[in-house]
């Protein structure tokens, strides 16, 4: 799970999400990243603009990779 965007460099406004990265090992399936987000989601409720992004570990090593400000992993 890797943190990352206006939060986490500190230039957010009070309209800004905080975007978390969910790497998984074999995840292609729109629908199944979506049921995986909806239970994410009850389990944290919405008191938080939290933005999920779930991907594979391909899909993270061909492009999330080369452009994402990382500056959390967990």
């Amino acid at each position: 799970m890797i943190l990352f965007g206006s939060i986490v460099r500190g230039n957010y406004r009070i309209d800004s999400d905080i975007d978390v990265l969910i790497i998984l090992p074999n995840i292609n399936d729109n629908f199944e990243r979506a049921e995986i987000a909806a239970k994410i989601y009850k389990k944290l409720g919405m008191e938080d603009p939290i933005e999920l992004h779930i991907i594979s570990e391909e899909e993270y090593k061909n492009w999330y990779s080369k452009f994402i400000d990382k500056y959390g992993e967990y």
